[in-house]
């Protein structure tokens, strides 16, 4: 018999598993989305200068075809009827979190 050299035997390196891309989700109640709709559209009013009425938020949802409650817009229009206020409210950023416990 002859011996053959042997030689150890290549496998391909393990595969890695698919990249997956992630996928940004965001699940909000109806009331959410009626709020989230109506302040979109009253900044986009802000930002084209334009009077923000309820009629505006309206005719602009209505554009997009996006239905809300009907007391978002009246709710927005009085808060932000005000082109001072308004500007005031948009720059402010919001409210800060809670402060931290004092030590002791």
């Amino acid at each position: 018999r002859r011996c053959r050299d042997h030689l150890p035997i290549v496998r391909p390196a393990a595969r890695p598993p698919p990249v997956r891309a992630a996928r940004a989700t965001m699940t909000l109640n109806a009331g959410s989305k009626d709020e989230l709709a109506t302040a979109l559209a009253s900044l986009a009013l802000h930002d084209g200068d334009a009077e923000i009425t309820s009629a505006q938020i309206n005719a602009l949802l209505q554009a997009v075809g996006i239905e809300v409650a009907p007391y978002w817009p009246v709710l927005f229009s009085g808060l932000l009827s005000n082109k001072e206020k308004a500007k005031d409210l948009i720059l402010s950023g919001g409210s800060g979190g809670g402060g931290g416990g004092g030590g002791g």
